[in-house]
């Protein structure tokens, strides 16, 4: 194990005696194991502890068992104690993640303030293996595949060259002490069930079952690291930012290598799963315009693969001081401008209404549920959502309804109709022309 674990460590150059190291230890026979080889290797480490407070008397019993260990080893212990579940509950989190923001924030700021060189923690090959199997069940791209790396940034894990059950057998050999976590016993954890019932029926059809895994993983890497730069260099020249919305061209997506890779790049920050990626690149492909939509933004194909957030579509207002004016909304430019009588050319995207009814500044926003207007050439008031629908709108079309309003009225829906009082007549001498032109996004 010795041996092992120095070749690991200087084959993936992950740190030196020189080092001042900070080792995460929860009590378990991994933290325990790593714990004593890297003393008895003599090397420069002290101890974090972090007593989420999750298992009330068991959690107090790996605090204490922790503090023993460090007393009699004369190790330099950090100890923390936090409410987990409250934090979890305040900020709608699951426990695990809560457990695991507490976690690594703690660890970040000590390694900062007291100037350690490098964070560890006692992952090993079977937790990796774990990893890979349960990122395969929820949808994973080529980066799920790689499992554990053995070093991200100064995050290191000298222990992915052992198995878990390497690791036992060696604390049982140089009788060690360490806690059982009683919640590792529980298959109401995916990881749990995977590590007891899938795992094991794996191994008995390769016993060599993480060697293998391990040797795919290092072949994985290298091709991800191959395509990750390529995408990088895409996204870099032809990804164009404009305040918070993103947009590529679609021919660049469907022309790229690895387009699907590009695509799971893109938007995955943004909310979007694995099935989804798929979907927006058979829109692509198929150069039909479509929306895909996360929890907080928006994937549009057409001309342009356009990444926005929801709300920016949702919901717009703009104030109009003066004519001629122009104003952008999601994929169409509205021009406003003056005309004369004799220049009007009635269409389908253009309106035209008696400038000398509206009081400035006017208001260009999005319809809102109980919205009413008089539309020109009918009888009394209609609520504007009742017009759309009886004009056959999708729903993702009714989304980009605009309206203008003039003193707490609406004047006209624009592109569809005028209200009747701001419709033109025989002595208008002041006509607005509202022409709307579509972007090529």
């Amino acid at each position: 194990m010795y041996n092992r674990l120095e070749e690991f460590i200087a084959k993936e150059k992950l740190f030196t005696r020189k080092h001042r190291l900070l080792l995460a230890v929860s009590g378990g026979v991994d933290s325990v194991v790593l714990l004593f080889l890297l003393t008895k290797l003599g090397y420069n480490v002290s101890v974090a502890h972090m007593n989420f407070g999750l298992r009330e008397a068991e959690s107090e019993g790996d605090e204490k068992f922790v503090r023993q260990l460090c007393r009699r080893l004369d190790i330099e212990l950090f100890v923390k104690r936090v409410e987990t579940k409250n934090f979890a509950k305040q900020h709608k989190m699951g426990i695990q993640e809560a457990a695991r923001k507490f976690r690594y924030d703690w660890f970040a700021v000590l390694t900062i303030e007291h100037k350690f060189d490098r964070l560890l923690t006692a992952h090993h090959a079977t937790d990796s293996l774990e990893t890979i199997l349960l990122n395969l069940c929820r949808g994973t791209g080529p980066k799920g595949l790689e499992g554990i790396k053995p070093k991200t940034g100064k995050l290191v894990r000298p222990m992915l060259c052992f198995n878990a059950k390497e690791i036992r057998e060696f604390a049982k050999k140089e009788k060690l002490k360490w806690r059982e976590d009683s919640s590792n016993a529980s298959d109401k954890y995916k990881r749990n069930f995977i590590r007891h019932q899938v795992i094991p029926q794996l191994l008995a059809i390769n016993p060599n079952l993480e060697e293998t895994i391990q040797s795919h993983q290092l072949l994985v890497s290298e091709v991800n690291e191959a395509v990750g730069s390529k995408i990088s260099d895409c996204i870099q020249k032809n990804l164009q930012e404009r305040q918070l919305s993103f947009q590529i061209s679609r021919q660049i997506v469907n022309d790229f290598e690895f387009p699907l890779n590009l695509i799971k790049e893109l938007t995955t920050k943004f909310g979007f799963g694995h099935a989804t990626h798929a979907d927006i690149l058979l829109s692509c492909k198929s150069k039909t315009s479509k929306k895909f939509f996360s929890n907080t933004y928006e994937v549009r194909t057409g001309v342009q693969l356009l990444i926005r957030p929801i709300q920016e579509s949702a919901t717009f207002e703009k104030l109009i001081f003066k004519v001629p004016s122009f104003v952008e909304f999601a994929d169409e430019i509205l021009s406003l401008n003056y005309v004369k009588s004799e220049h009007k050319i009635f269409t389908k995207e253009t309106n035209y209404l008696d400038a000398w009814l509206l009081s400035f500044p006017i208001k260009i926003r999005t319809w809102r549920n109980g919205d009413k207007f008089s539309p020109s050439g009918m009888k009394g008031k209609k609520k504007v959502s009742d017009f759309l629908t009886e004009l056959k709108l999708s729903p993702s079309d009714k989304e980009k309804v605009l309206v203008i309003e003039n003193d707490q009225e609406i004047a006209c829906v624009v592109g569809m109709r005028v209200a009747e009082k701001y419709k033109l007549r025989e002595d208008t001498i002041k006509i607005l022309k509202i022409s709307r032109v579509r972007r090529e996004v």
